[in-house]
């Protein structure tokens, strides 16, 4: 992958950090020789990570294909049983509550910034909700056997992602770069390109 161009600039990235609890930080590469599969399987490492594409009412190919790594914030319930990963700590607590609400109050305080050059979805929650989940949305008889041991909802919110434009041939990887709070945005800019160098 040749390199090609960073953005924002430090000033820019800077003048984005109020009022966002993240900012991206994104290079943009030629990726004429890889395909969105083969770019998952060459970075796709640890349990939670995603290719996700973009396909719209009929079309046969979508514009893009969005790889997620290196989760900010993992949410996962099974039953009554929910798990967050955040910050490299783990924390397990019960709950009989609707998993979106809980999901959405986890969510509260992340408000990445927009930056001109990305698709729509650059960074949020992609994930699953299984089908007995409806039991929380609907009064439903809860009698069914639990025999697979899959999670009934798992959502991840990556802090990198690779963004396989399909159309121009390019990757744009952004890493989402946590800013709420911290007085080191020069540094918090330098940790995100480093993210980006390791990938590369």
């Amino acid at each position: 992958m040749k390199r090609n161009t960073c953005f924002p600039s430090l000033p820019e990235f800077t003048s984005l950090a109020a009022g966002h609890s993240h900012v991206p930080v994104c290079r943009e590469v030629v990726a004429d020789l890889d395909t969105p599969l083969s770019l998952y399987r060459k970075t796709a490492r640890g349990p939670y990570t995603f290719l996700l594409e973009s396909l719209e009412g009929g079309e046969r190919w979508g514009r893009y294909s969005i790889i997620g790594l290196d989760p900010l914030l993992v949410f996962c319930q099974r039953r009554e049983q929910v798990s967050v990963i955040k910050a490299g700590r783990s924390d397990i607590w019960q709950s009989s509550l609707d998993p979106l609400d809980q999901l959405q109050e986890l969510l509260s305080a992340f408000s990445p910034a927009p930056v001109a050059g990305l698709p729509a979805f650059y960074g949020g929650a992609v994930g699953f909700l299984a089908y007995d989940v409806v039991k929380k949305f609907e009064s439903l008889p809860n009698n069914a056997r639990d025999d697979t041991g899959f999670a009934d909802a798992l959502f991840m919110v990556p802090g990198l992602l690779l963004v396989h434009d399909n159309l121009k041939n390019t990757l744009v990887i952004v890493a989402l770069v946590p800013v709420a709070g911290e007085s080191d945005l020069e540094g918090c800019y330098g940790r995100g390109l480093e993210m980006i160098d390791r990938l590369l």
